[in-house]
Parts: C-alpha cells; structure tokens; sequence
C-alpha cells in the first residue's frame, strides 16, 4: 500500500524537476534519496550485510543499477515528454514485457497464468491510454502552440 502511494506522488512531483534536469540526473536523486531512507534500518541487519558473499553484492549492485536505474531513467524520460496519465499507464506493460526477456533469455515458455497477467496488463495500459486521449487536452487533441517570439 505504501508503495502505491509512494509512486502515486513520485510521477507528478518528478515532473516539476524534470523541467530543470535531464532523466538520468532525476534518476540519480530518486535512487539516491530512497538509499538515504533505507540507513536507518542497515543496523538491523548489519551482521547479515557484513557477511554478505561476493555474489550477493554483485547481484545488489546489478540489480540496482540496471533495472533499477534503468527502469528510473527511462520512466523519467517519458514522464518529461508524455502526459503523466499516459506515461504512468506505459507501467501496466512491465510484466508482459517482462516475461517476454524471460522467454527469450531462458527460452521458457510463459504460464498460462502470467500470459492472462500480462496480456490483462496490457488492455489496461490500452484503455487508460483511450481515455486520455478523449480527455480534452489531451496531447492528441491539443492545437499546436504558436511559434514565440
């Protein structure tokens, strides 16, 4: 619950500084001020973080650096240059993009669970993207600005 909430703020505030800063500066004060929020509970866990395996941080750091980033970048990109509405309904299309890298990293056939999730997801990336297009507006159905001068 926590986190819709959290994502529910994060796109619209996000937008007011991604007027000023490029996606991946956007990405890196996002990524870098939850990291701040996370401190106050490393001691909880300490022994568990010292003793940590090589391949445990490696798989922390990959993992935080190419979806993670990657993911922030890219949803920062499209929020600059999209409607809100539209660019945060793009996020009902993970997981039928996700299981597609699936099957072609691991040549795994998707369930027929995860195809009805994912193929769910994407009619509601699809709707929401109807209905802002209808909204008056909306990108589709905005004049072009007048050249300033």
């Amino acid at each position: 619950m926590t986190s819709m909430i959290v994502q529910g703020v994060y796109h619209p505030l996000s937008r007011g500084l991604l007027r000023r800063r490029s996606a991946i500066e956007e990405a890196i004060y996002a990524m870098v001020a939850g990291t701040i929020m996370t401190l106050p509970i490393a001691p909880v866990d300490w022994t568990q973080l010292i003793l940590a395996s090589g391949s445990a941080w490696l798989g922390a750091v990959y993992r935080g650096l190419l979806p993670s980033a990657l993911g922030f970048v890219l949803s920062g990109y499209a929020v600059a240059r999209m409607p809100v509405v539209a660019s945060t309904s793009l996020l009902y299309r993970v997981p039928a993009v996700g299981g597609l890298i699936s099957f072609c990293g691991s040549a795994r056939f998707p369930l027929p669970s995860e195809l009805l999730g994912a193929s769910r997801s994407s009619s509601e990336s699809q709707r929401s993207a109807r209905a802002t297009e209808s909204r008056p507006g909306s990108l589709r159905n905005a004049s072009p600005r007048p050249p300033q001068t």
